[in-house]
C-alpha cells in the first residue's frame, strides 16, 4: 500500500512540522542526546550535477554548495518558507546600528564540535573572515565581506562583527552557501586553497567519504554533530544528469530518493510511481534568460529580444504545473518582491530582430532547459534574429561560461535565500556577476538595497526590468521524490538546498 504521504496533505504537513522542530532544536542549545537511536541505514540519492570542486572558497555551483550543506556548519540555516533559524549560533546575535557602523553580538553553540572533537570557537569565525578577504586566494564569492571590517573575539564562544557602513545580508557572510571553516591547527589561511577534496574536518551532520569522480560521492554520520541525529549511517549522492533515468532509477529501487531536477513532467512522473511520496515547494529558484551585451551597449536590443518571448505561452505550453511564469528576480514568497518584468512577452508584433549577427545562446543541457532553449530559440527567430544552441555539462557551464559570460543568451537557474542577491548578480563588482551591464543608477540602488533602505528594493527590481540584463521565465515547483521506507526529506527551493535537514533523514532497514 503506498505510503498515506503520496496523498495525504495531513501527512505531509506533519512531516514538515517534525522538519523544522528539527530545524529549531539546533539554534535553541539543545543538544543530541547520547541515548538517542544508533544512526542506521544509507539513503541512496540521485542528484543531477557533479561538483567540479568541494573546496568551499569556490562553492559557486548549486551541487558544490548543496554538498557541503550536510558538512559545515554556518550561523543560521535558511529554511524552507525563507527564515533564517540559528544553526550554529546559539541564539539570535544582537544587532546594534548607526548611520556608519552595525554591530552585531553573537554567541556560538558551546556544545558545537569539529568532527576531530576540537570545538567551534570564535577563533573559526576569525580564521573564515580572513580567508574570505584574502586577496592571494581564488575566493569565488567575496561579497558582502568589503563591509566587515573586523570579528572581535569576546570569549572562545562570544564574538562580534563590526560593519562599516552597516550592512543588511550580515547573515549571509556565514550562511546561505556560506560556512564556517575549521581553522586548522598548523598553517594560515593558504592552507585552504588545497581543499579541493573538501574540508579536512566536518561540523555538520555528515563527514566527507569516498569521492568516486564521475559517479558518486559519499557522506558518513558525524558523532560529534551538535544537533539531533542524524540518523542515518549514511548518504551516497549519485550523478545521475537525464531526469528520466532518475525516475527510473527511483522506480526500480536503484536509488530510495531523487534530489529536484528540471526534467519535464518532473513532479507528476515522481508521484505516479507506486509506492513513491514527494514534497514540492515554491521559492527563490528561477530560470532567466540572461542578455548578456557589451557594456556600452543600449538598452534597445535587450528590450526587444525580452518582447519576442512568448512568456505566458512559455508556461502554457513549456513549463505547464512544473512551475509557474515569472516576473521578477524576486519571487511572490520574497518579502518586497515586484513583478516588474510583466510589461515583456505580451506584445502582438514586436520589432524585428536584426539577423546579420549569429547570437549564441548556452545553457546546461537537460529534458526541461533543452526544450525552453528551442522555445526561446524560435521565438527569437520568429522576429528575425538567429540563435545557436550550446548545450553544455553543469560543470562548464557553472564553472567557465557563466562566470567568464562566453555568450550572447543563456539560460540560467538562480538559487537565494530569502533575500534576493542583487548585489551579487548585477553590481559592477557583483562575485557572480551574470550579465556585462553596468549601469551607475543601478550601483546607486543596490547600494542603499545592502544599506536596508527598504524602497531601494523595489526601485532596484523597477529599474533592472527596464535595463534588462536578465528576463525571468518560469519559477520552478521544486519537488523531491523518494522510496517507501524512507522518511524525514522535505523539499527546500532555497539556497540550502535538498540536504538542509538530512541529519533528520531515516529509511527502514528492511528497505536499505
Amino acid at each position: 500500500m503506498p505510503p498515506a504521504s503520496r496523498s495525504s496533505p495531513k501527512h505531509f504537513l506533519t512531516l514538515v512540522c517534525v522538519a523544522l522542530l528539527s530545524v529549531a532544536c539546533p539554534g535553541e542549545g539543545t543538544s543530541s542526546s547520547p541515548e538517542g537511536p544508533e544512526p542506521s541505514g544509507t539513503i541512496r540519492l540521485s542528484y543531477p550535477e557533479e561538483p567540479g570542486s568541494l573546496n568551499p572558497i569556490l562553492a559557486r555551483s548549486p551541487a558544490a554548495r548543496d554538498v557541503l550543506r550536510a558538512v559545515l556548519p554556518s550561523f543560521h540555516l535558511v529554511t524552507p518558507n525563507l527564515r533564517y533559524r540559528p544553526f550554529l549560533l546559539a541564539s539570535e546575535p544582537s544587532v546594534e546600528s548607526t548611520k556608519d557602523r552595525m554591530v552585531v553580538r553573537f554567541r556560538l553553540r558551546e556544545d558545537a564540535r569539529w568532527s576531530d572533537g576540537r570545538p567551534v570557537t570564535v577563533d573559526d569565525v576569525v580564521f573564515t573572515w580572513r580567508v574570505m578577504t584574502d586577496p592571494e586566494l581564488p575566493v569565488a564569492v567575496r561579497d558582502g565581506f568589503e563591509y566587515l571590517e573586523d570579528v572581535e573575539k569576546e570569549t572562545a564562544a562570544v564574538g562580534t562583527l563590526v560593519l562599516s557602513p552597516p550592512f543588511a545580508g550580515w547573515r549571509d557572510l556565514f550562511s546561505a552557501g556560506r560556512f564556517v571553516l575549521p581553522k586548522p591547527s598548523t598553517g594560515g589561511t593558504e592552507s585552504v586553497g588545497e581543499w579541493d577534496n573538501g574540508p579536512p574536518v566536518a561540523g555538520g551532520p555528515f563527514r566527507l567519504g569516498a569521492w568516486v569522480r564521475g559517479r558518486s560521492i559519499e557522506l558518513t554520520a558525524n558523532p560529534m554533530f551538535f544537533g539531533p541525529g542524524p540518523l542515518l549511517e549514511g548518504i551516497q549522492i549519485e550523478f545521475v544528469p537525464d531526469a528520466t533515468t532518475a525516475v527510473q532509477l527511483l522506480e526500480i529501487g536503484e536509488v530510495d530518493a531523487v534530489a529536484p531536477m528540471l526534467g519535464i513532467s518532473w513532479g507528476r512522473r515522481l508521484a505516479a510511481i507506486p509506492g513513491a511520496a514527494t514534497s514540492k515547494a515554491y521559492g527563490p529558484d528561477v530560470v532567466h534568460l540572461v542578455l548578456n551585451t557589451p557594456p556600452t551597449a543600449d538598452d534597445s536590443m535587450r528590450q526587444r529580444i525580452a518582447e519576442a518571448i512568448d512568456r505566458d505561452r512559455f508556461a502554457e505550453v513549456i513549463v505547464r504545473d512544473e512551475g509557474r511564469k515569472a516576473d521578477g528576480v524576486l519571487v511572490p514568497e520574497q518579502k518586497g518582491a515586484v513583478p516588474a518584468w510583466d510589461q515583456y512577452g505580451s506584445r502582438d508584433a514586436p520589432e524585428d530582430l536584426p539577423s546579420d549577427k549569429e547570437l549564441t545562446m548556452a545553457y546546461p543541457r537537460g529534458e526541461l532547459l533543452d526544450l525552453a532553449a528551442r522555445y526561446v530559440q524560435a521565438e527569437l527567430e520568429r522576429a528575425g534574429g538567429d540563435v545557436e544552441l550550446v548545450p553544455l555539462d553543469a560543470d562548464a557551464f557553472q564553472g567557465e561560461w557563466l562566470p567568464e559570460r562566453r555568450f550572447d543568451l543563456a539560460l540560467w537557474e538562480s538559487r537565494s535565500g530569502p533575500d534576493a542577491w542583487l548585489t551579487r548578480w548585477f553590481a559592477a563588482t557583483g562575485d557572480e556577476r551574470v550579465s556585462q551591464l553596468i549601469d551607475e543608477k543601478l550601483t546607486a540602488f543596490l547600494s542603499d538595497v545592502d544599506a536596508g533602505q527598504p524602497q531601494a528594493v523595489t526601485e532596484a527590481q523597477e529599474h533592472l526590468a527596464d535595463l534588462v540584463p536578465v528576463l525571468p521565465l518560469f519559477q520552478p515547483k521544486v519537488t523531491m521524490g523518494w522510496r517507501d521506507g524512507v522518511e524525514g526529506i522535505v523539499a527546500n527551493p532555497t539556497v540550502d538546498g535538498p540536504l538542509w535537514n538530512s541529519w533528520n533523514w531515516s529509511i527502514e532497514a528492511e528497505s536499505a
